[in-house]
């Protein structure tokens, strides 16, 4: 996994995630999990989209991320499963996943150890498979982000080329320009390939950047709905994560008395926390 990095005399550019580690190895290690997740499912059956998800889960989770030099880094993967809310159990309410990355400063100070939140975002994706780049979505389907719609976005894997393409749900749902007009099919060729959406996401030039009010309005919608319900989000939403991954899941939300979600919520849920130990002068 990449490690922080800073260019001398360039001046860092607020909510980027380049401002904290190493942006092509990021990239690199995102577009290796969702190529190997491919992969395998292209070698399997059927080939749906609910089997996609999981390969892709399981790689984001999963994979091996190699020792870098320093500065030190830790890094913690948790999955979380969300409760379908839909009619008769069915996932028809929500994207079909989501992604949250945490960056944390974490160093000594006074004997103590703190640690601050220097970066955050999540993006909710909901899949589309085919061939020949078509992908026909209806308004509904781009409508149910509510809350959700400016970290919405539809991931389309092609499956004769073996390749993704991406692209917001609100530039989707912009080009239903008739009236009464409730599916289009849209040429997914022309939407971005994977990994330059990742560089535009991290560099938040696609997404909304999770800020603390933020955070309170998506993050914390999220965590409202864990399966199981053992998990309080106090420390998470301040950007003070405990120190191991154990506590880090289930510090996060002794009070699960939040409002009634309204859009599209995933069924499953990666966090990817990243504690980094930035030189005096890397830090904003």
């Amino acid at each position: 996994m990449p490690t922080p990095s800073a260019t001398p005399g360039v001046t860092p550019v607020p909510h980027s995630a380049k401002n904290y580690l190493n942006l092509d190895k990021a990239v690199a290690f995102g577009v290796r999990a969702a190529y190997q997740a491919m992969q395998g499912w292209l070698r399997g059956r059927p080939l749906d989209e609910v089997a996609l998800m999981s390969r892709l889960i399981e790689k984001l989770v999963y994979n091996k991320c190699p020792p870098w030099r320093s500065p030190a880094y830790d890094l913690y993967r948790d999955l979380f499963l969300l409760h379908r809310k839909g009619k008769k159990q069915v996932d028809k309410y929500g994207a079909d996943f989501a992604v949250t990355i945490n960056i944390f400063d974490e160093r000594l100070f006074n004997g103590r150890e703190r640690r601050t939140s220097l970066f955050s975002k999540t993006a909710l994706f909901q899949l589309k498979k085919g061939d020949n780049y078509d992908a026909t979505l209806t308004k509904v389907q781009l409508k149910q982000a509510g809350i959700f719609a400016d970290r919405s976005f539809v991931l389309y894997a092609h499956e004769s080329a073996g390749e993704y393409r991406i692209k917001a749900s609100t530039e989707l749902l912009a080009e239903f320009t008739r009236p009464r007009q409730q599916s289009k099919k849209f040429n997914a060729q022309t939407w971005c390939s994977l990994s330059e959406w990742l560089v535009l996401w991290l560099t938040c030039q696609q997404g909304a950047f999770s800020d603390n009010a933020a955070r309170l309005t998506t993050e914390s919608r999220l965590t409202s709905n864990l399966v199981p319900a053992n998990f309080s989000r106090q420390a998470y939403l301040q950007g003070q994560p405990p120190l191991s991954a154990t506590d880090n899941v289930r510090a996060f939300a002794r009070d699960r008395q939040e409002q009634g979600v309204t859009g599209r919520m995933p069924a499953a849920w990666v966090n990817i926390d990243l504690f980094v130990q930035l030189p005096p002068n890397q830090r904003l």
